[in-house]
C-alpha cells in the first residue's frame, strides 16, 4: 500500500494533481496523503496533525468497507474563476487522474475559501453513480450534504465532524445499494445511459425493456379514478339493498283472533359506513427505476454527483 505525505503546495505539481488552467493551492503549507484507494488534501492546513491522521484513517476504513475509491480536497483558494462549473470540472478531473476513468468511487471538494458564495461538490464515478444517486426521486447526494451542513456553518466549521458524516453516509448507501434494480443515469453529453446489472456498470444506447415498462402518471391517475368509481358504485348497491324489505305473507297467518295489539310505527335509520383506501404509487412513476443525470469529464469519464451551496 502506497503512502505519500506532502507538506508543501509546490509539491502538488510533482504528482500532477492540478491540471489545466485550474488555480493552484497558494497556502504556505498543504498537507496531502495518498493511499491506493484514498486521497486527502488539506490545502490550507486547516486540520491539526492528529485530526488529519484520524480523518485519513476513517476514509481508509470507509474505502475498504464500500469498495470505493475516495478522494477529499479541503480547498482554501477558489477553483478556476470561482464558478460552480469549474468546481465540478475540477472534481471530475482530479478523480480521473487519481483513479482512472469510470472506476468506482467519489471525490469530495469542501469549499473553505471564505468567498461570499461557497460551493461544495461530490463527483461520483462507476458504481458510485448508483450508490450516491442524484435523481429527483432518489437524491442521495443532497441527503449526504444535509447531514454534513450542520458541521459546515460559516465561521464555526467542524471539518472532522463533516467528514465523519460523509464517511458514515458513504457506508450507509453502499450497504443499501442502488435504489432499485432498474435505476439508471442518462449522460447528456454522450446521449447514452448507464445501467448496473449483476453488479456490473454498463453503458447502453437504449434502455432495456424492463427499465421502460412502467406506468405513466396519467395511467396511474386513470386507474385511481376507475378504482374510486367502482368503490362508489359498490357502496350505493350496499346502501340500496339495506333498504329493501322482503314481501310479507298473509297477515292472518301470524295473528290470533282477539289478540291483535297495535303498536306505533317507527322508522328505523340504517347507519352506513364509508371507507377510504389510499392508492399507493412509487415516487419513480410506477416503476421505481431512475433517471439520474451524468456528464462526461474532459478526461472522457462518466460522472454523476451534485453540489451544495453555502
Amino acid at each position: 500500500m502506497k503512502t505519500t505525505l506532502l507538506r508543501s503546495a509546490a509539491a502538488l505539481l510533482t504528482i500532477g494533481l492540478c491540471a489545466g488552467a485550474m488555480a493552484l493551492p497558494t497556502a504556505a503549507t498543504t498537507s496531502v496523503a495518498q493511499e491506493d484507494n484514498v486521497y486527502l488534501c488539506d490545502e490550507g492546513y486547516l486540520l491539526t496533525d492528529s485530526e488529519f491522521s484520524a480523518v485519513l484513517s476513517e476514509l481508509q476504513d470507509t474505502a475498504d468497507q464500500t469498495g470505493m475509491n475516495i478522494g477529499v480536497w479541503i480547498g482554501t483558494t477558489e477553483v478556476g474563476d470561482g464558478s460552480d462549473a469549474d468546481t465540478v470540472a475540477f472534481c471530475d478531473d482530479q478523480y480521473d487522474e487519481l483513479y482512472g476513468i469510470n472506476t468506482d468511487g467519489v471525490f469530495l471538494y469542501l469549499d473553505m475559501s471564505g468567498a461570499s458564495h461557497l460551493y461544495d461538490y461530490i463527483s461520483t464515478s462507476g458504481k458510485g453513480q448508483f450508490y450516491y444517486t442524484n435523481s429527483s426521486s432518489f437524491d442521495r447526494v443532497s441527503e449526504i450534504f444535509s447531514c454534513m451542513n450542520p458541521y459546515l456553518v460559516r465561521g464555526s466549521e467542524d471539518i472532522p465532524g463533516a467528514l465523519h458524516q460523509f464517511c458514515y453516509n458513504l457506508e450507509y448507501y453502499a450497504e443499501k445499494g442502488a435504489p432499485s434494480d432498474t435505476y439508471y443515469t442518462y449522460n447528456e453529453d454522450s446521449g447514452k445511459y448507464l445501467i448496473m446489472q449483476n453488479g456490473v456498470v454498463k453503458e447502453v444506447s437504449e434502455l432495456p425493456e424492463e427499465y421502460t415498462a412502467k406506468l405513466s402518471w396519467g395511467m396511474i391517475i386513470l386507474i385511481a379514478i376507475a378504482g374510486a368509481l367502482i368503490a362508489f358504485g359498490l357502496s350505493l348497491l350496499i346502501i340500496r339493498s339495506s333498504y329493501q324489505f322482503k314481501t310479507a305473507g298473509d297477515m292472518r297467518n301470524y295473528l290470533e283472533a282477539g289478540k291483535i295489539r297495535h303498536k306505533r310505527n317507527t322508522d328505523q335509520f340504517l347507519r352506513t359506513y364509508r371507507t377510504r383506501t389510499k392508492i399507493e404509487s412509487s415516487s419513480g412513476g410506477g416503476g421505481g427505476g431512475g433517471g439520474g443525470s451524468s456528464h462526461t469529464s474532459s478526461s472522457g469519464g462518466s460522472h454523476g454527483g451534485g453540489g451544495n451551496s453555502r
